[in-house]
């Protein structure tokens, strides 16, 4: 078991997919029985898109013509990798129809239709965890929210109360009855569970539901409390910050709650800036200040941020999802930052997409030389930049830079 699991290692840590196959390969045969093992090495070999060596090791000889049914499912895997989508959801379902306690196939399933946006398929895979995994929750709860989404709120309500009953520590279930008990506004029963969930689960996206609850409860001063609370954590997460912003909005306008967080940004003295409490200020300033004012503030934080380089990261993650032309502030900010955004590979790439979003082509086009000795560039980033070349007619350099993104899909 020692060797096996070093040569595991190995493939884990490899960069080399030839090299992982063959350490993978070596842990398989050095314990033949063990499906866990061919299952990896199968997987590799899809992932890595070696169809016909997969194949060939789902029909390895030591089953004797008749795989177990979680390797035998892989065929389906293989089929879907090729892009035969429909016949990979056949394969597989033909699978499940043979062994309906398969619990990878179901997850397998489940996987796909949440990918595919297949509600039907979807539902059916949580039926069927929720029979054979009763003691994980989260497929119970999830197949409520399904229901809940379908308006059958009787059924989903009689699930996650029963989910939450038998799994009051699942942070999961207790948030997702939490939101379903807000959605129907049983509020006395919401405060309940939310003060358990406080005490068992004391986090930024806890904190967030007590921003709806005091809104929904018409509470300005509970609100007000639980948003204090989200702000007070180091990174409370994008999903805490954007949810809570949502609902205080509907009690503060957008100027107040930028004031409010900038109120929070002028009071972090060490200049380590979260970067969910700059997205947050920046969607709200966004909203409601002129691009003059808010370069002005922007430029402002960056000089004092210790941590500059991520705080321009969350300044411009915040304005290509803003939804509306920012290219004056753009401006303003390339000419203020541009050593920083030359020489951070991360920010240079969400000013590029930044730029190509905002028609400044020409700014984009300033920034690209050297463009290919970039750290880890995607083919998304390289297409933010062949777009811009290609904006302004220059061919050629689009080109060159498109086929080099191409051979990164590879």
């Amino acid at each position: 078991p020692g060797e096996v699991a070093v040569h595991q290692r190995v493939a884990r840590f490899t960069d080399d997919p030839t090299e992982a196959a063959a350490c993978l390969e070596k842990a398989r045969d050095l314990d033949i029985l063990n499906k866990s093992g061919h299952i990896e090495l199968i997987h590799h070999l899809i992932n890595t898109g070696a169809y016909q060596q997969a194949q060939q090791a789902i029909d390895h000889p030591v089953w004797k013509s008749s795989p177990p049914p979680a390797i035998l499912a892989l065929e389906a895997s293989i089929t879907r990798a090729q892009g035969r989508y429909k016949a990979a959801r056949e394969r597989l379902q033909q699978i499940l129809v043979e062994h309906p306690d398969l619990v990878s196939g179901w997850e397998t399933l489940l996987d796909w239709s949440e990918t595919d946006q297949d509600r039907e398929n979807y539902r059916v895979a949580l039926t069927e965890l929720a029979r054979l995994k009763p003691s994980e929750p989260q497929y119970k709860s999830r197949l409520a929210e399904t229901l809940q989404q379908d308006e059958k709120l009787d059924e989903a309500e009689r699930i996650l109360r029963q989910a939450y009953q038998d799994h009051p520590n699942d942070s999961y279930t207790a948030l997702t009855y939490l939101d379903f008990l807000h959605d129907i506004t049983n509020l006395q029963l919401a405060a309940e569970v939310f003060e358990r969930c406080v005490e068992r689960f004391p986090w930024g996206v806890t904190y967030a539901r007590g921003v709806r609850h005091g809104v929904l409860r018409k509470d300005e001063k509970l609100a007000r409390h639980w948003f204090n609370q989200v702000l007070a954590q180091r990174q409370p997460g994008e999903w805490a910050m954007r949810h809570a912003m949502e609902w205080m909005s509907i009690l503060y306008f957008p100027e107040k709650l930028t004031k409010v967080l900038q109120r929070k940004l002028e009071q972090t003295k060490s200049g380590e800036f979260g970067k969910d409490l700059v997205h947050g200020w920046m969607l709200a300033a966004l909203k409601s200040r002129t691009e003059f004012r808010l370069a002005k503030s922007v430029v402002r934080f960056a000089k004092k941020a210790a941590n500059r380089p991520e705080f321009l990261i969350s300044v411009m993650a915040s304005i290509s999802q803003c939804g509306t032309l920012k290219d004056a502030l753009l401006r303003k900010l390339i000419k203020q930052f541009r050593q920083e955004i030359l020489q951070n590979d991360e920010l240079w790439k969400i000013t590029i997409q930044c730029l190509h979003d905002h028609y400044l082509e020409s700014h984009a086009i300033e920034l690209a030389d050297q463009w290919e000795l970039r750290q880890a560039l995607s083919a998304s980033d390289l297409y933010y930049l062949a777009a811009c070349f290609g904006a302004k007619k220059r061919w050629q350099q689009g080109v060159e830079i498109a086929q080099h993104g191409l051979g990164l899909a590879d």
